[in-house]
């Protein structure tokens, strides 16, 4: 389905919703809609399986769902350097949204390796890992965290030679004449409609509980 053919069937579920209204919605509008509708939801289906969002930081017990599959990339780089830490700037990977898990290629001596499940650590939790003696940065669990929109790790004596970054991207602009690549179109419409109605001031819909609504029945 085209952003064209979704406008078509968003004015269709407008009129459902909202009978007595002769207002009408220009394609402009109505794109602005069905593109933060499809953000919104994205963001729920996510949170649902998760429990937690939140975009500045690590997201922990992931578990993925054939419907976000189209969001997800991977960036491979060789990370910055500076004293025992590495990093890679969140600002520098293409379409960055939401961090799903890192990968790390460690080189201790003369063995390389990759390590798929590092040692995530959260701000307030590293001070404390760090002044502990037996919770070290160690090549098999490099200790990783999220701090100034990068993800870094620290590796004393051992290197970090490469950081992969599973992740999914910001949802794809929906335009007039392209496919819309979510699989869940029909969810992005009635929940454009019901954002739609909110902005008219409309007190019969309240797009967090929709949005909620339409999760909740899949």
């Amino acid at each position: 389905m085209t952003g064209r053919q979704a406008i078509v069937r968003l004015k269709l579920a407008l009129n459902k919703l909202d009978t007595a209204s002769n207002r009408t919605v220009r394609p402009e509008q109505a794109l602005l809609f069905l593109n933060n509708a499809y953000e919104e939801l994205a963001k729920a289906k996510y949170q649902k399986l998760n429990g937690v969002i939140d975009n500045s930081g690590f997201q922990f017990n992931q578990v993925t769902t054939d419907e976000l599959n189209h969001l997800t990339r991977i960036n491979e780089q060789a990370p910055n350097k500076e004293g025992n830490e590495f990093s890679v700037n969140i600002e520098d990977i293409e379409n960055y949204w939401i961090h799903l898990r890192s990968e790390l290629q460690v080189k201790a001596g003369t063995i390389t390796q990759w390590i798929k499940d590092p040692n995530y650590k959260t701000l307030d939790t590293l001070g404390t890992t760090l002044s502990d003696p037996f919770n070290n940065s160690i090549p098999s669990a490099p200790i990783t965290f999220f701090e100034d929109n990068k993800i870094k790790v620290i590796g004393k004596d051992f290197e970090i030679l490469k950081i992969k970054t599973i992740y999914y991207r910001k949802p794809e602009t929906i335009t007039l004449d392209e496919e819309i690549k979510a699989p869940f179109t029909l969810e992005i419409i009635k929940a454009a409609a019901v954002l739609i109605l909110e902005n008219w001031g409309d007190p019969r819909s309240q797009s967090k509980i929709a949005v909620e609504k339409v999760i909740d029945n899949e």
